[in-house]
């Protein structure tokens, strides 16, 4: 199962990486810019969260210029990559406990965090998609299966 939660860490890191060069080529920002850095910000905080350290993020809806986000988005894809590298399989059951950003506690899996955050890209990767089709630019194909088939 680790090797299927490292594929789909892969596969985020395609679709949004197609995402941002498709906002940097089109020159989109508003909206779709805040999406995609809610996406990044978002997947840095839960990774903060299964390792149980200090948030460092205090705004997951901040607007980050382009160029940082990409830089950002490749390292946190490489922590998770890395923080799965240094697991068993046994880990993926292992109950996280976290608070959220209104500092409720809760407790899920690592697969259950994996799977939402990878979700929640591709909920708001789809949102991206209908902006750049309402700006009169081409939405991007990042399905799973257009992935897996590169």
């Amino acid at each position: 199962m680790i090797e299927y939660f490292i594929d789909l860490l892969n596969y985020n890191h395609w679709a949004n990486s197609l995402i941002m060069e498709s906002l940097k080529k089109n020159r989109i920002n508003g909206k779709a810019l805040e999406l995609i850095s809610h996406i990044i910000l978002s997947q840095i905080i839960w990774l903060q969260r299964v390792k149980n350290e200090a948030q460092s993020i205090e705004n997951f809806w901040e607007i980050l210029p382009i160029n940082k986000l990409e830089n950002l988005h490749q390292a946190s894809t490489n922590d998770w990559l890395n923080y799965l590298s240094e697991i068993d399989e046994d880990g993926l059951n292992q109950k996280i406990n976290y608070k959220n950003t209104k500092g409720n506690s809760y407790a899920n899996t690592l697969s259950q965090i994996i799977t939402h955050v990878i979700n929640h890209s591709s909920y708001h990767r789809a949102q991206i998609n209908m902006l750049l089709r309402q700006n009169n630019c081409q939405p991007e194909s990042i399905d799973y299966i257009v992935y897996k088939r590169n």
